[in-house]
């Protein structure tokens, strides 16, 4: 594997506004495959992260996306 990436943030300072990350990826060598990447920090606790690949692979007749990845996490701060 050999990924390029891309991304812009916004990071919040305010307890009540989210940060947000969007991004591309893609991979150079072996399968070529590329994905964009969101994701969304509320309250400086929760966060959202969703890829979505933007190459399909067809499975029992549907085209699915050939990535498709979400986490949800919580932090906390000492």
């Amino acid at each position: 594997n050999q990924w390029w990436h891309a991304a812009l943030s916004y990071e919040s300072f305010r307890f009540a506004l989210p940060s947000i990350r969007v991004g591309y990826a893609k991979n150079l060598a072996g399968f070529k495959t590329s994905s964009l990447n969101f994701g969304v920090t509320a309250f400086n606790i929760l966060s959202f992260d969703l890829e979505y690949g933007l190459d399909s692979v067809e499975v029992d007749g549907s085209s699915l996306p050939r990535r498709l990845s979400f986490t949800f996490g919580m932090e906390e701060s000492f």
